[in-house]
């Protein structure tokens, strides 16, 4: 079964990675995206974890987004190149209440940079864990400042409340879909309902257990959930 997730989704989704620090909260953000929950327990991701959902857009076809939840250890493995390769969108993590996981996001986008050349994917800055203000180490100029000297999408999240999950996947869906679509916050709604789940063989977390499509860029419309299609989703589990 993960062979075909794979091999179905590298054709018929954009491919997302999410890259940082552990603990920074990589997976929660990908889950909270995936099917909006949230585990409290910390679980280390070993090798890659993948979901994937197609996103509505205003005015255009779903899209189809796989995410890639590359574990913090990867960045030094043999696979690193092949869970960046392809990426059409790169989500950098660092935790607000954890400088050193700011700097270390250095070492990330050096590898991006050296894989993708010129042609750069949408590279989105994200500093999780906004219900923290009191212990926030990194201060907004530090994070304005990267973002401008790369040309970095700008987020600020929460994946135990979920602020700006979807604000950030719904960003990523409409700049690969060329729509130029003005309200994107407005496009996803607050809760997600999966429709499908899929599981892989290819990895597992610490505790040893798994975490729980039509063309690139487009997908077969759901039935109305309030305003918005209702979303599509799976997730396998790599390593």
């Amino acid at each position: 079964m993960a062979a075909d997730f794979f091999e179905e989704s590298e054709e018929k989704a954009y491919k997302v990675i999410i890259v940082g620090d552990g603990s920074v909260g990589k997976t929660s953000i990908a889950k909270r995206f995936y099917d909006d929950s949230f585990g409290p327990e910390f679980q280390e991701t070993v090798g890659l974890h993948l979901y994937k959902r197609a996103v509505p857009v205003p005015d255009a076809d779903d899209v189809l987004l796989q995410v890639w939840d590359i574990g913090s250890h990867a960045i030094g493995g043999n696979m690193v190149g092949s869970f960046v390769s392809g990426a059409r969108a790169v989500i950098l993590v660092y935790d607000l209440t954890n400088y050193q996981s700011f700097l270390n996001l250095d070492d990330w986008y050096r590898l991006i940079r050296k894989t993708f050349g010129e042609a750069l994917p949408v590279v989105c800055l994200v500093g999780n864990k906004s219900d923290l203000p009191n212990k926030r180490a990194v201060r907004q100029a530090k994070h304005t400042d990267f973002v401008n000297l790369n040309d970095f999408q700008s987020f600020f999240t929460c994946a135990r409340t979920g602020e700006n999950i979807n604000s950030l996947f719904n960003r990523i869906a409409v700049k690969l879909s060329g729509t130029g679509a003005g309200d994107v916050e407005a496009a996803l709604p607050g809760s997600v309902r999966p429709l499908h789940r899929g599981k892989g063989s290819y990895g597992k977390g610490r505790s040893g257990k798994g975490h729980k499509s039509p063309k690139a860029g487009s997908s077969r419309r759901g039935s109305v959930l309030g305003s918005v299609g209702k979303i599509k989703s799976s997730a396998c589990v790599a390593m």
